[in-house]
Order: C-alpha cells, then structure tokens, then sequence
C-alpha cells in the first residue's frame, strides 16, 4: 500500500477527494482547493445521498487549513482541538490518541441515534513528533516511538471493541490506514529504504467484508473510489482516479508517489 506524498495534507486530499496530490513540495492542493474546488469529494457525494457527515481530529483545526478545506469538501461537522479537551495526556497536536478515540466514539454514538447514515473521517496525531503518550504507559518497552505507536494499538483495539458491542459492525465500513510513513531503516540498502518512505498500511473490515489478504498494489488515491464502490456509489464518483480495492484487476498500472 503506497502513501503518495510526505505530509498529512497531500494525504488528506488524495483519501477524500480521489486525485494524486502534488507530489513536489509545492503548495498543496488541498489549500489550493479552498479558493478553487476542482471537483467533488467524496463527503460532497455521500452529502448529497444523505449521509452526515463529520471531520474530527485532536489537533488544532486551523494548521494546514483544514477547518477551510473539510467544509468546502462537504463536511457538515468539522471538530479539532477545541472540541476534544479531556484526554490522557495533551501535547501541542491535541488529546493523546486514546482520550481522541473515546470522545469520537461518543460523537459517532450520537450520531447514530438520529437513524441517519454517517460518515466520519477521524485523524490521529499521537505518532506524530513529538509522540504524545502518557509517561506512565509502558515506561520500559523500548524507544518512545514504539512507546507511542503501542499506544495508539491498544487505543485502536479498545476503540474497535466498543464499536463492536455497540453494533457498529454489522451496517459500517471501517478503513484504517495511514497518511504518511517515516520509513524503515536498512543499513546500506539505499533504494529500499527511500522506497519505505511511502508504503503505508491499509486495512478494511466491517459490514461485507471477509478475512482476505489482497496481494494487489494500491495507494491512497484508491480509498475514496473504494468506499463509493462499496456503498453501492461508484456511478457517482467517475472523476475519482484510481481503483476500488474490494475488486480485482488483471492489467497493472502505474502508481505515482
């Protein structure tokens, strides 16, 4: 699985509205987007089909402009910094990733109570420098990089456990995946370890969905056209570059990061 792009709002753009992000480090098209839509994204088309749809992240909205760009995308709930308070511990990226998932589940209770469809984009920063976990969290398992990507496991693991008591399993798609990768070193192996810079994680579950391992390449750019395919949409989302990973193709591609 390809991350396209280092930086959370190339990423952003690509998984919500279907298109390759700049891949030079110019000005990014998500701000770009602000003043100039260019198309319809993917919380416009599920909008429109009736679905609510909510933005929710732990850090500070107006960094990268997301609070600009999440309303012009389609958001109708768009919530940072100043909606999430009560974490475990709290860093200049917001609530650490275990209060964020909690609150979140409470928002996305809410939600459901209105007997309407939803769909929520949820962005996490606990991994991100400089790692915010609680001193007291396994204080001796190793670098505080591993310290933080374990919390955000067991965060995740909790998260997912409740959402499946609840019942939010049985009629939701859930995509978990990753907007950038610091890669993996590997001592003298130059070209692999540059190319770790952008393989990402990507996992599906949920309604319809069976254990399977895809052995296909795809990347960020894929996501919007997938959940659209998997809710029935995918007429809808013609402009989307890329292609549904709940399918299976026998000609390659190209991909571009």
């Amino acid at each position: 699985f390809v991350n396209h792009q280092r930086g959370t709002s190339r990423a952003l753009y690509a998984m919500l509205c279907g298109a390759y992000p700049k891949l030079r480090t110019l000005r990014s098209k998500m701000t770009e987007y602000i003043n100039y839509p260019n198309r319809r994204c993917l919380p416009s088309i599920l909008r429109e089909q009736g679905y609510d749809t909510a933005y929710l992240q732990a850090a500070p909205l107006r960094f990268m402009s997301k609070d600009q760009f999440m309303a012009k995308a389609g958001f109708n709930h768009i919530h940072g910094a100043n909606t999430f308070t009560q974490g475990y511990v709290k860093s200049a990226w917001g609530v650490d990733d275990r209060g964020l998932l909690e609150d979140v589940e409470r928002f996305l209770t809410q939600l459901s109570e209105k007997q309407e469809p939803w769909f929520a984009t949820v962005l996490t920063s606990g991994t991100h420098h400089p790692l915010n976990v609680p001193a007291d969290y396994a204080p001796q398992s190793g670098s505080d990089l591993h310290r933080a990507f374990s919390y955000l496991d067991d965060a995740v693991d909790r998260f997912f456990t409740r959402l499946n008591r609840k019942g939010f399993l049985d009629d939701t798609l859930i995509v978990l995946t990753s907007d950038e990768s610091a890669g993996i070193p590997m001592r003298g192996q130059i070209v692999p370890e540059m190319l770790s810079q952008n393989w990402g994680v990507m996992g599906l579950f949920g309604a319809g969905m069976t254990p399977e391992v895809t052995d296909e390449v795809f990347g960020l750019v894929d996501l919007p056209l997938t959940i659209a395919d998997g809710l029935g949409l995918a007429s809808d989302a013609a402009d989307f570059i890329g292609r549904s990973m709940i399918r299976s193709y026998d000609r390659g591609r190209h991909i571009f990061f």
